[in-house]
């Protein structure tokens, strides 16, 4: 888990590094997506997971879509 904002060291060629998205939380997820792109380091890709056990309401997969990009 990563807190705050603080320049990531994306240099080393020996590692791709991502960044991955648990949940929606209580915003929208497309609120809690732009939020997370925003002053991001550039990095080789981004995921995103829906909680089958947590989110509510669960969206389905092209509700998701809906909300982020896959990038």
């Amino acid at each position: 888990m990563v807190r705050g904002r603080r320049p990531t060291e994306v240099t080393r060629r020996e590692f791709d590094t991502g960044i991955h998205v648990d949940g929606q939380g209580p915003a929208r997820p497309s609120g809690t997506w732009k939020s997370m792109h925003q002053d991001a380091a550039a990095v080789a890709g981004w995921g995103w997971k829906n909680l089958l056990d947590e989110d509510s309401p669960l969206l389905a997969l092209l509700q998701t879509l809906t909300h982020i990009t896959p990038l």
